[in-house]
């Protein structure tokens, strides 16, 4: 009888040795998981931010070209008002010299 209460506690020991083993196991595989989930959520919040980021990018750059073809559109008008001008300037010449020829 002793030795079937040393093997009967040799046993015990051992299959508490092993539920130990697997709840260290157990934990650590938690412990993994969690750090994954953490792992991709930020990774998620990288993508969110990247993706605003571009689409920053985007409207900056589409601001960028609206801002330009105003530029061009505001001296494309300068210069139709210079020529308009110069245009009205050398009519009132020719109108003022007509007028003092008409008076000689």
């Amino acid at each position: 009888m002793p030795a079937e209460k040393d093997g009967s506690e040799e046993s015990a020991r051992q299959i508490s040795e092993m539920q130990g083993r697997l709840d260290e196991t157990l934990a650590n595989a938690l412990e993994d998981a969690n750090h994954r989930q953490q792992a991709e959520a930020r990774e998620a919040d990288v993508r969110r931010m990247l993706k605003l980021a571009e689409e920053e990018l985007k409207l900056l750059r589409e601001s960028s070209q609206d801002d330009d073809a105003r530029l061009h559109a505001l001296e494309q008008e300068r210069q139709e008002l210079r020529h308009r001008a110069e245009s009205a300037e050398r009519a009132q010449e020719d109108a003022e010299e007509r007028s003092q020829n008409l008076e000689a």
